[in-house]
């Protein structure tokens, strides 16, 4: 296999766009998550002269785009198992969660900064993991309270970024907005609301949604809903506040 690290291999900042990837680089990413654990996928997401990861868009979306292309969903579902593999096998004491903070900082920032909603998707799912465990040291033990701070301020990403969001939904053609509708010039405030009225939705629809376990990453990832998604994240960027 060609090594991941492809200097010169970039065409264009927009290769990062799954539809304008290569089959190469797409199929050396298959290769890394198969076959390296979580950390080392984290750090290559990361690295500067690594080939882009995929901007992943819905599996609807991207057929719209390119029929019969790459099924962004086998990418995310994957790349989740790791995520779930690698949370079970690393231990809760201090500087494992420390060190598991930090891979799941990395990975947040290389899949929300490609963008894409199963990217958000999953980039949302390894923030809630860092901050259960970032939380949990600090319950069982407040003088580590300047170790979870250090900690946290690796997870840069952790907040929810009206703008990043926004710019989720335009990547997603199947996402059909109301006539009219312009969510460039909204205030972080009341975004939440008008997102979801934008969407055709009411947080009492997308709650009930939520109830009947419909918030789930896989769930998410193979039935995409971006109104779940964004009630999903309010709790993390509210935990994230508390830290």
């Amino acid at each position: 296999m060609k090594t991941l690290l492809l200097t010169g291999c970039l065409l264009a900042a927009n290769i990062i766009c799954l539809q304008a990837q290569t089959t190469d680089e797409i199929n050396q990413w298959n290769v890394v998550i198969k076959t390296k654990e979580l950390p080392e996928i984290a750090q290559l997401i990361e690295h500067p002269s690594s080939a882009p990861w995929p901007k992943m868009i819905s599996d609807v979306s991207q057929n719209l785009k390119a029929p019969g292309s790459f099924k962004p969903s086998d990418f995310g579902n994957a790349l989740l198992e790791k995520i779930r593999a690698y949370e079970k096998s690393t231990s809760r004491q201090e500087g494992d969660s420390e060190k598991a903070v930090a891979v799941y900082g990395s990975l947040s920032r290389g899949l929300q900064n490609s963008g894409g909603y199963i990217n958000f998707c999953l980039g949302d799912a390894v923030n809630r993991l860092a901050l259960a465990r970032l939380s949990e040291l600090l319950i069982n033990d407040p003088s580590l309270v300047n170790e979870v701070k250090t900690a946290f301020a690796n997870l840069t990403n952790v907040r929810f970024s009206t703008p990043q969001f926004v710019q989720m939904i335009g990547d997603e053609p199947a996402q059909k907005l109301k006539p009219g509708v312009n969510l460039t010039s909204l205030e972080d405030k009341d975004a939440r609301q008008q997102i979801l009225l934008a969407l055709g939705t009411t947080m009492g629809d997308v709650y009930r949604k939520f109830a009947t376990n419909q918030g789930g990453t896989s769930n998410l990832i193979n039935n995409p809903d971006i109104g779940v998604l964004l009630l999903r994240m309010g709790p993390t960027d509210i935990i994230a506040r508390l830290i």
